[in-house]
């Protein structure tokens, strides 16, 4: 009988991780109460309360209420949880995401758990801020400097934390995991952003014809990819994964939601080099209008940069291991559709 603690449990990966343990009877867990939740506002924890878990309320800077979950026979230990919002400054993201995760790592090694298990991002690359149109990144590929978007410079930061300490505890299993966009049920920004770009008749739905690609993971199988690194059986400590599967057009996007609410295939399409133009613009509409939606999801920085570019974030290294993708871009579509609009209400059919 094993016990593991996950950080983020109430977030789109942690709520997966959590279910497909309990699920699929993985890390030996046999009771729902050996997993041990970190939440911030139990309010948010509804659905976790239901599957029978364990919640502890608290936040990443409690050391004293992490170190009294860990000491209570902890083996598995996922650290999800990081502040992810755009509009936050450098100072309020360091806290949860760099100090917050010393905190888990000190506790950790001083501990009888054996795994621990960080959740990186593909942000760290440098290449996420770059002006290629097509990029394919593993796991060597450079990342960006100690400076700029305060999400990305802290993740990075916190990455070399991690490195560290997997260095000076050989005895621990300590991996990073680096994930890149996750759709599926839970998502909140990248079908959505979609949708809402659906809405409007005026607005281009594609540029260069949509035929750029984009690497979409279901949450499912980034919950699976975490769990299958906790569960292997050689010494793989201190390695680093991407977890993303397969690519999938614009274009393939825009017509499965097309098709989802019977609407016309969209064909209106821009030039990559039109739309750049306008990038000036759409920043500082984000900032007069941060609220509206469509601006906040659809026309937001990080969806901007993907815009009329190809990121492939290449996981061989964890396949070559055995992990297997369950779910195709286009399932993790569809089922990111249901979850945000099972009864197809945002959307009135054009057919």
């Amino acid at each position: 009988m094993a016990k593991v603690f996950v950080t983020g449990a109430t977030g789109q990966v942690g709520m997966h991780v959590v279910e497909h343990i309990l699920a699929d009877r993985k890390l030996s867990v046999t009771n729902p109460s050996d997993i041990i939740c970190l939440v911030r506002n139990p309010k948010k924890a509804h659905r976790l309360k239901l599957s029978g878990v364990t919640i502890i309320k608290g936040d990443l800077q409690d050391s004293d209420t992490i170190h009294e979950v860990m000491a209570n026979g902890i083996e598995f230990v996922f650290h999800i949880a990081a502040n992810i919002l755009l509009n936050q400054t450098y100072d309020q993201m360091y806290a949860p995401n760099v100090l917050g995760t010393r905190i888990m790592l000190d506790v950790f090694v001083k501990s009888e758990a054996k795994c621990f298990i960080y959740t990186s991002s593909i942000a760290v690359y440098q290449a996420f801020n770059g002006r290629k149109r097509y990029y394919n990144l593993d796991e060597n590929s450079p990342l960006g400097e100690l400076e700029g978007e305060p999400y990305q410079v802290t993740k990075r930061i916190a990455e070399n934390l991690v490195r560290d300490y997997a260095k000076k505890n050989p005895y621990k299993t300590i991996i990073i995991t680096r994930l890149g966009p996750i759709i599926g049920a839970g998502d909140r920004q990248t079908i959505p952003s979609m949708v809402q770009v659906m809405k409007y008749k005026l607005l281009p739905k594609l540029i260069n014809r949509g035929k750029h690609l984009f690497a979409i993971t279901s949450a499912r199988d980034v919950a699976r990819g975490q769990v299958f690194l906790a569960e292997y059986p050689e010494n793989i400590s201190g390695e680093i994964y991407n977890i993303a599967h397969e690519p999938i057009s614009y274009r393939r996007i825009m017509n499965i939601i097309a098709d989802y609410y019977q609407r016309m295939p969209p064909k209106f399409s821009i030039t990559y080099w039109f739309f750049k133009s306008l990038i000036p613009l759409l920043r500082v509409l984000h900032k007069i209008f941060p609220k509206i939606k469509l601006i906040k999801t659809a026309l937001s920085p990080i969806t901007i940069k993907y815009v009329g570019k190809t990121y492939i974030y290449n996981s061989e290294k964890l396949e070559k291991l055995g992990f297997k993708y369950q779910v195709t871009p286009e399932e993790a579509v569809i089922n990111s559709l249901i979850y945000l609009d099972p009864e197809k209400k945002m959307l009135k059919p054009s057919l």
